[in-house]
């Protein structure tokens, strides 16, 4: 259900869906650890790095099992979000200067 309301864009639905699979604590990690990827990929949509970089990670680090796919789909999200991480910075505009102005009785 939550793979639905992602491919559909549903960003509240999808993590409203993992917050109760989570909250179930379903006694496979593989489930938990697919919520966990699937949370990652909601934060990615929502450009909040920070929180998709700390939950992936969770998952490379506790998931126990090596040779079900869980592991490498993880690592493959976090080199995607380390090659984000280090783009360079675009300015919206880059051929206007950027123009600060100073009031000169205060200096700020």
């Amino acid at each position: 259900m939550a793979q639905n309301a992602f491919e559909l864009a549903d960003y509240t639905k999808t993590e409203t869906i993992i917050r109760e699979l989570l909250k179930m604590k379903p006694g496979y990690d593989y489930w938990i650890a697919k919520g966990l990827i699937l949370q990652t990929k909601v934060l990615l949509q929502k450009k909040d790095l920070f929180q998709a970089e700390n939950t992936i990670k969770s998952v490379i680090d506790h998931y126990p099992v090596k040779d079900d796919g869980i592991q490498q789909e993880a690592g493959e999200l976090y080199n995607e979000i380390m090659q984000l991480k280090t783009q360079p910075k675009t300015l919206t505009n880059p051929s206007e200067p950027t123009v600060i102005e100073l009031d000169e009785k205060t200096g700020k």
